[in-house]
């Protein structure tokens, strides 16, 4: 309630200075991929504070562009474009 809200009031804010994503690591032609996700601390310059490889959780993006590298010839910059991975 409203003393919990007090206690931790000096410590809730509305700026902040880590910032999580999910890497995405692709091998030449889609022949194998990683997945790491990463959490950067900015407040005393940037730096990693946690790295987890979680590959296992499967290929996060549209199946399609997965496909795409692995048969295509195209620029690889031009398949992973904002209009493939709807």
């Amino acid at each position: 309630g409203r003393e919990k809200a007090i206690a931790i009031g000096g410590v809730i804010t509305t700026q902040s200075s880590q910032y999580a994503f999910d890497a995405l690591v692709i091998r030449a032609r889609g022949r194998s991929y990683a997945r790491r996700y990463i959490v950067i601390d900015t407040r005393e310059g940037a730096h990693v504070r946690s790295s987890q490889d979680i590959t296992h959780l499967g290929w996060p993006l549209n199946h399609k562009v997965l496909t795409n590298l692995k048969t295509e010839d195209d620029d690889p910059e031009e398949i992973l474009s904002d209009e493939s991975l709807q």
